[in-house]
C-alpha cells in the first residue's frame, strides 16, 4: 500500500470513527465513552482497508481538502473483498474485549447474518459523514454514486443498520425494511433494509 493509499485509509478511518461512536451497536460493543472513538476507529478501518482493496469506495472531500463522507461497497454482493488478516477484524474484538464478551459480540452477529439476502446483490456496506458536516445533504451525494452503479448492473441494494434515525434516511432513499433483528443477549435492536433494482 502506497503513501497516498496510506493516508487516504487513515482519513477514512478517521470519519467512520468520528461517525459511528454514537452509534447504538458500537456503543454496546466498546462501551467505554473514553476509548470508543479510538476503538470503532481501528475496528471499522480494517473493514475499510478490506473495501479499499476490493470493493467499491466513495467519498466527498470538502474545499479544506478534507474528507468528510465516505461510502463502502461490495458491488455485487459475491465480490471478494480482501480482509487484513494481522489482525483481522474478529482478531481485533480478541484482542480488545475479554474472552466471555468477544465471544457474546461474535455470537450476535448471527443476528443480522440470518437476514441477508441470498440472492446477488449490491451491499452497502458503511456509509459515514463527518458529524461536523451533516445535515447538508453529503450522506445522499456519496451514497449515489454507489446506487447508480447497481442500478446500471440491475441489482437490488442491501445494508443494515443498528440506528434507528438511519431509517428514515434510508427510506428517503426509497428503502424499505425488508427485517428487524436483536443483537443478543443485550444488545441494540437493528433493521435490514433494501432497496429494489427497479424503481
Amino acid at each position: 500500500m502506497g503513501n497516498d493509499s496510506i493516508a487516504d485509509l487513515q482519513a477514512v478511518r478517521t470519519v467512520l470513527g468520528r461517525a459511528f461512536t454514537d452509534d447504538p451497536l458500537m456503543q454496546w460493543i466498546f462501551p467505554d465513552d473514553n476509548r470508543r472513538p479510538e476503538l470503532t476507529a481501528t475496528w471499522l478501518g480494517l473493514f475499510a482497508e478490506g473495501y479499499m482493496g476490493g470493493g467499491r469506495v466513495d467519498t466527498i472531500t470538502a474545499d479544506t481538502g478534507e474528507l468528510v463522507a465516505v461510502s463502502l461497497w461490495k458491488i455485487p454482493s459475491d465480490t471478494e473483498v480482501p480482509m487484513p488478516s494481522m489482525p483481522g477484524p474478529l482478531q481485533f474484538l480478541g484482542a480488545v474485549l475479554e474472552t466471555g464478551r468477544f465471544n457474546e459480540v461474535v455470537a450476535s452477529f448471527m443476528s443480522f447474518v440470518e437476514h441477508w439476502p441470498e440472492d446477488s446483490h449490491a451491499y452497502l456496506a458503511l456509509l459515514a459523514v463527518d458529524p461536523d458536516h451533516q445535515g447538508r445533504g453529503l450522506g445522499k451525494r456519496v451514497v449515489r454514486p454507489g446506487l447508480e452503479a447497481a442500478a446500471a448492473m440491475g441489482l437490488d441494494v442491501a445494508l443494515e443498520t443498528n440506528k434507528s434515525d438511519n431509517v428514515g434516511f434510508y427510506r428517503s432513499l426509497g428503502f424499505e425494511i425488508s427485517g428487524e433483528y436483536h443483537m443478543q443477549p443485550d444488545g441494540p435492536p437493528g433493521w435490514s433494509l433494501r432497496l429494489a433494482a427497479t424503481r
